[in-house]
């Protein structure tokens, strides 16, 4: 599902219709990703739990920390580095013409995009294995159980409102670790507010539609039922 979703993020991006571009879809894999390492997909219940497991696991491990540490170390070194505009866009996912254009074939076209979907997951697993090591936060455990919000939302927040460009600029004269810094609180910040019991009341409507879902699907035979409840 998660290579899926990837050559899909990248296609739609080269799709001739301005609209195909939409910049949600490249974080599609990412919310893919933790759908699947939590046992989504699976029918079994039992099977869904030890899917589970393994993910918390493996959070945990020392071999993972390890290398978590050593990415999150090289981006925050990174600042200071001046990379090639090739690899800036993969490892930073820097655009060249606004960020519903393309890669231009001249800096890789779409194997540059599956680069970047790779780091991005690398560093969101990083974020994951870094969290887990935290003391128990009941607000960021609380934004985490709704992570589709914060997904569905997050592109209304930082792209369409301006309100990102408007901190970057604001970050701007105390130089690239300043501005890092700068995004990744505003970051943080949004993921609260969008993972918050408020933002779920007032948009569950439109973020989970059930009522759509009830509308358009057959209701299921009673004598069924209680076959597809055991498969849950």
């Amino acid at each position: 599902p998660v290579l899926t979703t990837s050559v899909v993020a990248v296609f739609c991006r080269y799709g001739s219709a301005p609209k195909f571009a939409n910049p949600s879809l490249s974080f599609l894999p990412l919310f893919v990703l933790g759908f699947v390492m939590a046992g989504g997909g699976l029918l079994g219940g039992e099977e869904r739990q030890a899917q589970k497991k393994r993910t918390e696991a493996w959070l945990v491990d020392v071999k993972a920390r390890a290398l978590a540490a050593t990415v999150l170390i090289f981006y925050a070194a990174s600042v200071f580095i001046d990379f090639p505009q090739t690899i800036s866009i993969i490892l930073f996912s820097k655009v060249t013409s606004g960020i519903d254009v393309p890669t231009p074939w001249a800096l890789g076209g779409p194997f540059t995009d599956l680069l970047r979907l790779g780091a991005m997951a690398a560093l969101v697993l990083s974020v994951l294995v870094f969290v887990s090591a935290l003391p128990n936060m009941p607000a960021l455990a609380a934004a985490g159980s709704r992570t589709l919000y914060v997904y569905v939302l997050h592109d209304l927040f930082l792209m369409r409102s301006g309100t990102l460009e408007i901190v970057v600029k604001a970050a701007n004269p105390g130089g690239g670790l300043v501005r890092w810094l700068a995004m990744l609180a505003y970051g943080f910040m949004v993921t609260l507010l969008l993972g918050s019991k408020l933002t779920e009341t007032l948009t569950h409507v439109i973020v989970q539609p059930e009522w759509l879902v009830r509308m358009i699907t057959p209701p299921i035979d009673a004598e069924l039922a209680p076959e597809l409840k055991g498969k849950q």
